[in-house]
């Protein structure tokens, strides 16, 4: 038994070593690849990156070996710079979105007043239809009041007036109730928004510091860059470069390292280049998705987020 085991272990340890050397092989197949219209290799345009603390790795995807350059790039003072830079912007980010939060609060308010002054002008003509029934009917009351005591008591307008007065009287009731209606619910949601001025000031508040603290967090724990570019191996043919990618606070994004590396421009550019030019923290989503309040639509005000569906 011992010996048969023994057998199996050689046995692994050989296959181990067969599939390592073949991987090394194509590895180095890739690395002496040089790319069309390029007068080096693609181990040595990688080599050029001085930043780096690269490896060499590869791996069969799909019937198809890929091997990839792994960069950890080493922070020298031009990129630590330019992540201060970054954490700066990040936190001018924080200071709009609490400002465009308080805008939308402010939005609805001043919503909501305009609509309120709007019905004032519907509520000024609807008066001037109000007067007209109402002299309508004390027209109609004098002529009646003249036909009162006559012996024509066929007349049509003697027969008809008081039902038509009867109708007037009801549309005048119902303009006013309509108006009444209209004023109280739009003056209700002006107080209704007004009166959640300091709540919602106060959620702002609390909402900026949770969010200040996810930053600081994250530039301090992650502050860290590394590149990949990942290339096909192809049997008696050259490499082909299939993908690049920068990863910058946890955040992995295809890249133009390659490009950079091909026109003798360096790492630190790039990473420099990129922490000045893109936003690295989604500030604004982070911060609508920590906010606890949403608009109400069936009240004058805000509710609770439902926080059920994000938190499956």
């Amino acid at each position: 038994m011992k010996f048969i085991d023994i057998f199996k272990t050689l046995g692994l340890t050989l296959a181990v070593s067969v599939l390592a050397a073949c991987g090394d092989a194509k590895i180095g197949a890739v690395q002496d690849s040089v790319p069309a219209g390029q007068e080096f290799s693609y181990g040595e345009i990688l080599g050029k990156a001085k930043e780096c603390s690269g490896d060499w790795t590869s791996e069969v995807v799909n019937n198809r070996t890929i091997v990839t350059y792994t960069c950890g790039v080493k922070l020298n003072d031009a990129i630590k710079a330019a992540f201060e830079k970054s954490h700066q912007q990040a936190m001018a980010d924080l200071d709009t979105a609490a400002k465009n939060q308080m805008g939308w609060h402010e939005g609805n308010l001043t919503t909501a007043r305009g609509a309120l002054h709007r019905t004032g002008y519907e509520v000024e003509s609807a008066k001037a239809r109000l007067n007209e029934l109402r002299s309508q009917i004390a027209r109609g009351d004098e002529s009646y009041a003249a036909l009162e005591h006559g012996q024509d008591q066929s007349n049509q307008f003697r027969m008809s007036w008081p039902g038509t007065r009867e109708r007037m009287l009801a549309d005048i009731e119902q303009i006013e109730a309509r108006e009444r209606e209209q004023v109280t619910a739009l003056q209700a949601r002006v107080d209704g928004f007004s009166a959640w001025t300091d709540r919602y000031a106060e959620a702002i508040e609390k909402t900026t510091e949770v969010v200040k603290k996810k930053i600081t967090a994250q530039y301090d724990a992650e502050q860290s860059v590394s590149f990949k570019v990942a290339f096909l191996y192809r049997e008696n043919l050259p490499a082909q470069m299939i993908k690049s990618t920068l990863t910058v606070l946890g955040q992995e994004r295809e890249s133009t390292i390659w490009h950079y590396l091909q026109v003798g421009r360096g790492v630190t550019d790039l990473v420099v280049s990129y922490l000045r030019e893109v936003r690295t923290m989604p500030v604004a989503e982070l911060y609508s998705e920590a906010f606890p309040y949403v608009t109400d639509t069936s009240t004058s005000g805000y509710r609770l987020k439902d926080r059920s569906a994000t938190s499956e």
